[in-house]
Protein backbone atom coordinates (compact mmCIF):
# COMPACT_ATOMS: atom_id res chain seq x y z
CA UNK A 1 0.00 0.00 0.00
CA UNK A 2 1.09 3.53 -0.82
CA UNK A 3 2.02 5.73 2.11
CA UNK A 4 0.59 8.71 2.88
CA UNK A 5 2.68 11.56 4.86
CA UNK A 6 0.47 13.21 7.32
CA UNK A 7 2.65 16.47 6.41
CA UNK A 8 3.79 16.24 3.15
CA UNK A 9 0.29 14.66 1.38
CA UNK A 10 -2.33 17.36 0.56
CA UNK A 11 -5.02 14.60 1.18
CA UNK A 12 -5.21 14.20 4.75
CA UNK A 13 -4.92 17.83 5.96
CA UNK A 14 -7.50 19.38 4.04
CA UNK A 15 -9.60 16.21 4.98
CA UNK A 16 -8.75 16.99 8.83
CA UNK A 17 -9.12 20.77 8.23
CA UNK A 18 -12.90 20.27 6.09
CA UNK A 19 -13.99 17.64 8.50
CA UNK A 20 -13.02 20.47 11.52
CA UNK A 21 -14.53 23.11 10.84
CA UNK A 22 -17.62 21.06 8.98
CA UNK A 23 -18.35 18.79 11.91
CA UNK A 24 -16.10 19.06 14.62
CA UNK A 25 -16.19 22.81 15.60
CA UNK A 26 -20.39 22.73 15.35
CA UNK A 27 -19.97 19.71 17.45
CA UNK A 28 -17.71 20.88 20.07
CA UNK A 29 -19.94 24.13 20.18
CA UNK A 30 -23.25 22.47 20.82
CA UNK A 31 -21.23 20.18 23.78
CA UNK A 32 -19.93 23.54 25.25
CA UNK A 33 -23.33 24.91 25.46
CA UNK A 34 -24.83 22.21 27.66
CA UNK A 35 -21.35 21.91 29.82
CA UNK A 36 -22.83 25.64 30.30
CA UNK A 37 -25.92 24.76 31.24
CA UNK A 38 -24.69 22.04 33.35
CA UNK A 39 -22.27 24.46 35.40
CA UNK A 40 -25.37 26.45 36.39
CA UNK A 41 -27.37 23.88 38.02
CA UNK A 42 -23.93 22.19 39.65
CA UNK A 43 -24.65 24.00 42.57
CA UNK A 44 -27.92 23.88 43.24
CA UNK A 45 -29.66 21.50 45.81
CA UNK A 46 -33.19 21.40 44.05
CA UNK A 47 -34.36 17.79 42.90
CA UNK A 48 -35.37 19.15 39.93
CA UNK A 49 -32.54 20.59 38.89
CA UNK A 50 -30.47 17.64 40.06
CA UNK A 51 -32.52 15.55 37.65
CA UNK A 52 -32.52 18.27 35.09
CA UNK A 53 -28.42 18.34 35.52
CA UNK A 54 -28.46 13.99 35.20
CA UNK A 55 -30.02 14.72 31.54
CA UNK A 56 -27.70 17.19 30.58
CA UNK A 57 -24.73 14.79 31.40
CA UNK A 58 -26.73 12.16 29.61
CA UNK A 59 -27.00 14.39 26.76
CA UNK A 60 -23.48 15.79 26.79
CA UNK A 61 -22.01 11.87 26.93
CA UNK A 62 -24.59 11.25 23.89
CA UNK A 63 -22.80 14.29 21.73
CA UNK A 64 -19.21 13.52 22.97
CA UNK A 65 -19.06 9.47 21.87
CA UNK A 66 -21.05 10.80 18.46
CA UNK A 67 -18.63 13.47 17.72
CA UNK A 68 -15.35 11.50 18.33
CA UNK A 69 -16.56 8.10 16.64
CA UNK A 70 -17.08 10.12 13.70
CA UNK A 71 -13.71 11.51 13.90
CA UNK A 72 -12.15 8.09 14.62
CA UNK A 73 -14.02 6.72 11.82
CA UNK A 74 -13.06 9.18 9.22
CA UNK A 75 -9.29 8.57 10.36
CA UNK A 76 -10.01 4.65 9.81
CA UNK A 77 -11.04 5.17 6.55
CA UNK A 78 -8.71 8.21 5.40
CA UNK A 79 -5.67 6.11 6.28
CA UNK A 80 -6.44 2.81 5.76
CA UNK A 81 -6.33 1.46 9.44
CA UNK A 82 -7.40 -2.00 8.79
CA UNK A 83 -8.74 -2.68 12.50
CA UNK A 84 -9.41 -6.21 14.26
CA UNK A 85 -11.10 -5.75 17.69
CA UNK A 86 -12.23 -8.27 19.64
CA UNK A 87 -13.95 -8.35 23.13
CA UNK A 88 -16.97 -5.79 23.07
CA UNK A 89 -18.14 -7.85 24.64
CA UNK A 90 -16.36 -6.65 28.04
CA UNK A 91 -17.74 -3.34 27.29
CA UNK A 92 -19.48 -2.64 30.31
CA UNK A 93 -23.39 -2.37 29.11
CA UNK A 94 -25.47 0.76 30.71
CA UNK A 95 -24.89 3.93 31.49
CA UNK A 96 -22.37 4.01 34.24
CA UNK A 97 -19.12 4.91 34.40
CA UNK A 98 -15.81 2.97 33.43
CA UNK A 99 -12.17 3.62 33.23
CA UNK A 100 -10.30 2.10 30.25
CA UNK A 101 -6.11 1.91 30.88
CA UNK A 102 -4.06 0.56 27.73
CA UNK A 103 -0.95 0.64 26.44
CA UNK A 104 0.53 3.52 24.45
CA UNK A 105 2.58 2.18 21.29
CA UNK A 106 1.75 5.34 18.82
CA UNK A 107 -0.64 8.16 18.29
CA UNK A 108 -3.80 6.20 16.51
CA UNK A 109 -4.06 4.02 19.76
CA UNK A 110 -6.46 6.87 20.42
CA UNK A 111 -8.12 6.54 17.39
CA UNK A 112 -8.43 2.98 18.13
CA UNK A 113 -10.03 3.32 21.56
CA UNK A 114 -12.38 5.60 20.14
CA UNK A 115 -13.44 3.44 17.07
CA UNK A 116 -13.58 0.13 19.52
CA UNK A 117 -16.38 1.84 21.40
CA UNK A 118 -18.65 2.56 18.64
CA UNK A 119 -19.97 5.44 19.66
CA UNK A 120 -20.24 5.51 23.40
CA UNK A 121 -18.45 8.36 25.39
CA UNK A 122 -15.10 8.30 25.71
CA UNK A 123 -12.52 11.23 27.10
CA UNK A 124 -8.84 10.97 27.31
CA UNK A 125 -6.40 12.16 29.87
CA UNK A 126 -3.28 13.25 27.77
CA UNK A 127 0.24 15.00 28.06
CA UNK A 128 0.24 18.18 28.66
CA UNK A 129 2.06 19.06 24.76
CA UNK A 130 -1.12 18.12 22.99
CA UNK A 131 -2.98 21.25 24.40
CA UNK A 132 -0.68 23.39 22.16
CA UNK A 133 -1.27 21.03 18.78
CA UNK A 134 -3.37 23.11 16.34
CA UNK A 135 -6.95 22.60 16.44
CA UNK A 136 -6.75 18.88 17.94
CA UNK A 137 -6.07 20.24 21.56
CA UNK A 138 -9.41 22.20 21.56
CA UNK A 139 -11.90 19.81 20.32
CA UNK A 140 -9.87 17.11 23.15
CA UNK A 141 -10.31 19.98 25.99
CA UNK A 142 -13.80 20.26 24.44
CA UNK A 143 -14.91 16.35 24.84
CA UNK A 144 -13.60 16.67 28.72
CA UNK A 145 -10.09 15.48 27.85
CA UNK A 146 -8.02 17.11 30.00
CA UNK A 147 -3.83 17.44 29.77
CA UNK A 148 -1.45 16.55 32.47
CA UNK A 149 1.68 17.72 33.49
CA UNK A 150 4.63 15.23 34.24
CA UNK A 151 4.48 14.17 38.30
CA UNK A 152 8.31 15.15 38.37
CA UNK A 153 7.53 18.62 37.45
CA UNK A 154 4.89 20.17 38.73
CA UNK A 155 3.26 17.60 41.26
CA UNK A 156 0.46 19.82 42.74
CA UNK A 157 -1.15 20.03 39.10
CA UNK A 158 -0.52 16.48 38.38
CA UNK A 159 -2.50 15.83 41.69
CA UNK A 160 -5.54 18.23 40.85
CA UNK A 161 -5.79 17.10 37.12
CA UNK A 162 -6.01 13.20 38.10
CA UNK A 163 -8.90 14.96 40.48
CA UNK A 164 -10.53 16.50 37.72
CA UNK A 165 -10.74 13.04 35.97
CA UNK A 166 -12.22 11.43 39.21
CA UNK A 167 -15.20 13.92 39.09
CA UNK A 168 -15.80 13.46 36.02
CA UNK A 169 -15.77 9.74 36.12
CA UNK A 170 -17.96 10.40 39.45
CA UNK A 171 -20.23 12.90 37.29
CA UNK A 172 -20.92 9.95 34.66
CA UNK A 173 -18.10 10.17 31.86
CA UNK A 174 -16.10 7.81 30.72
CA UNK A 175 -12.09 8.11 31.05
CA UNK A 176 -9.22 6.54 29.16
CA UNK A 177 -5.65 6.72 30.23
CA UNK A 178 -1.98 5.37 29.37
CA UNK A 179 0.22 4.49 32.49
CA UNK A 180 2.95 4.52 30.55
CA UNK A 181 2.86 8.03 29.90
CA UNK A 182 4.08 8.14 26.81
CA UNK A 183 4.15 6.36 23.00
CA UNK A 184 6.32 2.88 23.01
CA UNK A 185 7.01 3.73 19.06
CA UNK A 186 6.71 0.27 18.76
CA UNK A 187 5.63 -3.16 19.94
CA UNK A 188 7.66 -3.10 23.02
CA UNK A 189 6.37 -1.85 26.14
CA UNK A 190 7.94 1.50 27.35
CA UNK A 191 11.13 2.07 29.00
CA UNK A 192 10.28 4.36 31.76
CA UNK A 193 8.01 1.43 33.12
CA UNK A 194 3.95 1.93 33.49
CA UNK A 195 2.92 4.51 36.53
CA UNK A 196 0.59 2.32 38.95
CA UNK A 197 -0.51 5.83 40.57
CA UNK A 198 -2.65 6.96 37.58
CA UNK A 199 -5.22 3.58 38.31
CA UNK A 200 -6.13 5.75 41.02
CA UNK A 201 -7.99 7.24 38.61
CA UNK A 202 -10.58 5.09 38.86
CA UNK A 203 -9.81 3.31 42.74
CA UNK A 204 -11.01 6.87 43.70
CA UNK A 205 -14.21 7.12 41.62
CA UNK A 206 -14.90 3.48 42.81
CA UNK A 207 -15.01 3.09 38.61
CA UNK A 208 -14.61 -0.68 36.61
CA UNK A 209 -11.59 -1.10 34.82
CA UNK A 210 -11.66 -1.93 31.49
CA UNK A 211 -8.04 -3.37 30.26
CA UNK A 212 -7.51 -2.98 26.66
CA UNK A 213 -4.27 -4.30 24.81
CA UNK A 214 -3.25 -2.55 21.47
CA UNK A 215 -0.89 -3.76 18.70
CA UNK A 216 -0.12 -1.98 15.44
CA UNK A 217 -0.56 1.35 15.82
CA UNK A 218 2.98 2.57 15.71
CA UNK A 219 2.58 0.61 12.16
CA UNK A 220 0.63 4.09 11.26
CA UNK A 221 2.96 6.46 11.86
CA UNK A 222 5.72 6.35 14.49
CA UNK A 223 7.00 3.02 12.42
CA UNK A 224 8.40 5.52 9.26
CA UNK A 225 7.25 8.65 10.66
CA UNK A 226 4.77 8.74 7.59
CA UNK A 227 0.64 8.19 8.39
CA UNK A 228 -0.08 5.04 6.75
CA UNK A 229 -2.15 1.91 6.06
CA UNK A 230 -1.95 -0.77 8.73
CA UNK A 231 -3.18 -3.31 10.88
CA UNK A 232 -4.19 -2.30 14.39
CA UNK A 233 -5.01 -5.20 16.61
CA UNK A 234 -7.35 -4.40 19.90
CA UNK A 235 -7.95 -6.72 22.64
CA UNK A 236 -10.81 -5.67 25.17
CA UNK A 237 -9.81 -7.60 28.24
CA UNK A 238 -12.98 -8.17 31.37
CA UNK A 239 -13.83 -5.46 33.19
CA UNK A 240 -12.19 -5.40 36.15
CA UNK A 241 -14.10 -3.59 39.18
CA UNK A 242 -12.66 -1.38 41.97
CA UNK A 243 -15.37 -0.71 44.51
CA UNK A 244 -14.84 -1.17 48.03
CA UNK A 245 -11.20 -2.12 47.55
CA UNK A 246 -9.68 -0.94 50.62
CA UNK A 247 -6.63 2.23 50.28
CA UNK A 248 -3.88 0.26 51.59
CA UNK A 249 -4.30 -2.59 48.75
CA UNK A 250 -4.40 -0.50 45.90
CA UNK A 251 -0.65 -0.37 45.13
CA UNK A 252 -0.82 -4.20 44.99
CA UNK A 253 -4.38 -3.97 42.88
CA UNK A 254 -2.33 -1.72 40.47
CA UNK A 255 0.18 -3.92 39.79
CA UNK A 256 -2.56 -6.65 38.74
CA UNK A 257 -3.91 -4.24 36.56
CA UNK A 258 -1.05 -3.60 34.61
CA UNK A 259 0.14 -7.35 34.63
CA UNK A 260 -3.06 -7.69 33.00
CA UNK A 261 -2.16 -5.13 30.10
CA UNK A 262 0.85 -6.20 29.41
CA UNK A 263 -0.42 -9.81 29.83
CA UNK A 264 -3.03 -9.51 27.03
CA UNK A 265 -0.55 -7.44 24.59
CA UNK A 266 1.83 -10.10 25.21
CA UNK A 267 -0.87 -12.89 24.04
CA UNK A 268 -1.86 -10.59 20.87
CA UNK A 269 1.90 -10.38 20.01
CA UNK A 270 1.87 -14.39 19.78
CA UNK A 271 -0.83 -15.07 18.33
CA UNK A 272 0.08 -12.32 15.47
CA UNK A 273 3.59 -13.85 15.57
CA UNK A 274 5.61 -10.58 16.19
CA UNK A 275 9.10 -10.89 17.46
CA UNK A 276 9.76 -7.75 19.87
CA UNK A 277 13.04 -6.28 20.02
CA UNK A 278 14.73 -6.08 23.43
CA UNK A 279 13.95 -2.78 25.42
CA UNK A 280 16.17 0.12 24.47
CA UNK A 281 16.03 3.56 25.37
CA UNK A 282 13.66 5.95 24.72
CA UNK A 283 14.46 8.35 21.69
CA UNK A 284 14.27 11.52 23.68
CA UNK A 285 15.06 13.31 20.19
CA UNK A 286 11.77 12.28 19.14
CA UNK A 287 9.97 12.78 22.55
CA UNK A 288 10.90 16.91 22.35
CA UNK A 289 10.02 17.02 18.66
CA UNK A 290 5.97 16.15 18.65
CA UNK A 291 3.17 16.82 20.34
CA UNK A 292 2.32 13.49 22.81
CA UNK A 293 -1.06 11.40 22.96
Amino acid sequence: MAKVSIWQNRKPLWWFAKYYFSAMKPETDAIRELQLREEALEGSNEPADAEALKKLYAEEKQKIGESFYGLCEGVVKTLGMDMHITGTENIPAGDDPFCVIANHQGYMDVIAIGYMLGGRQISFIAKQELKKAPLIGKYVAGIRGIFIPPAQENPRAHVAVINEGVDYLKKGFNMAIFPEGTRSWGPQFYEGGFHKGSIQLALRAGVPIVPVALEGAYHCYEENKLACPGRVDVRILPAIPTAGIPKREWGEFSDRVIETVKDGVRGLQAELGIVVPEASPAVEAKENSETEA
